[in-house]
């Protein structure tokens, strides 16, 4: 599954594990850093995870548990 944000894009695997690249501006890729990736890498601290969004600066994942990750600008709560 793909999920593609305003200047980054997500890719969410066959064993749930979630891989972001593109801009890093305000966090959006979840990798701790404001480092731009023009390679996929893998977004820590989740797992099994179902399904992925990505908005114009933030990134969503759903774990099969129902629980919600976000990420990135939380400019609006």
């Amino acid at each position: 599954m793909l999920a593609a944000g305003d200047n980054h894009s997500l890719m969410l695997d066959k064993e749930g594990d979630v891989w972001s690249w593109g801009c890093n501006e305000h966090g959006r890729l979840g990798d701790g850093t404001l480092k731009n990736r023009s390679r996929p890498g893998r977004v820590g601290g989740l797992s099994e995870i179902i399904s992925i969004e990505a908005g114009v600066a933030h990134s969503l994942a759903l774990d099969k548990s129902g629980h919600v990750w976000a990420w990135g600008w939380n400019c609006h709560g």
